[in-house]
């Protein structure tokens, strides 16, 4: 990761979200705290931007990471543990990204208590390095 600001942070794992493995991806999310902090949605590619390139697709934050992954992956997990709550701008647009791209996704987080601030500083870094915004984090409902 090439923002400085998460070198005094250690980000977990990539954890891998799998388009056809509905158990896999439901110990994936019940694996995360269900504490504040911030999460990095990636790729195994880069992706052409305005400047440059770059594997992430979406910077967030989350008073609870479980249950903001639950919202995330909706479409990814048994339909018995997710219900009918919860919205996520970026669901729809990862979805098609699993569903009819080869592209592997991946999920790396890390808790704090200062996480709004952390992913203010995060988007502001990726804008000023690529002139915009992640790809989804530009969904909108």
């Amino acid at each position: 990761m090439p923002y400085t600001i998460l070198k005094k942070f250690k980000l977990s794992k990539k954890l891998i979200v799998s388009s056809d493995k509905l158990e896999k991806n439901r110990e994936l999310v019940l694996s995360l705290p269900q504490i504040g902090g911030i999460y990095i949605v990636s790729t195994d590619k880069e992706l052409e931007r305005l400047w440059g390139k770059s594997d992430i697709l979406y910077i967030g934050q989350s008073g609870n990471l479980r249950r903001r992954m639950k919202y995330l992956l909706k479409y990814f997990l048994p339909s018995d543990f997710v219900g009918n709550w919860g919205r996520h701008t970026a669901r729809n647009a990862l979805k098609v990204i699993l569903d009819e791209t080869d592209t592997k996704v991946y999920i790396s987080y890390v808790t704090c208590s200062n996480y709004k601030k952390i992913e203010t500083r995060l988007l502001q870094k990726y804008c000023k390095n690529h002139i915009e915004s992640p790809p989804l984090n530009n969904q909108r409902k």
